[in-house]
């Protein structure tokens, strides 16, 4: 019977940019607290992900290689900087563009 995936991965090592060599659960956990310190400050979503490179070595053994990453949510550079939003009276004539709340140019919409 094969071992469970967490088993598995208890053996496998990270190496860091230092070359010193750490269990990949530990640095994806690092990784998992500064994903949701991200998702909390930012109210968007996130993602980790973990990825596992098994190839054929010498001698019928297997290398393993593994990375994590994450991907932080991006900050709204327009929060708090949106005008409520203006409801136009239902007529056939749109007020000018000039009579409209305005955002800065470089805010996407």
């Amino acid at each position: 019977m094969s071992k469970p995936l967490n088993e598995n991965l208890t053996s496998i090592r990270f190496e860091t940019e230092d070359g010193d060599l750490l269990p990949i659960m530990d640095v994806a956990g690092t990784k998992f607290n500064e994903l949701i310190n991200a998702v909390a400050s930012h109210q968007k979503a996130g993602t980790l992900t973990l990825k596992i490179t098994v190839k054929p070595s010498t001698a019928g053994a297997m290398a393993v290689k593994a990375d994590v990453s994450i991907t932080k949510p991006k900050p709204n550079l327009c929060s708090g900087r949106r005008r409520k939003a203006t409801s136009w009276p239902k007529t056939r004539a749109r007020p000018s563009s000039t009579s409209r709340p305005s955002r800065p140019s470089w805010c996407a919409s």
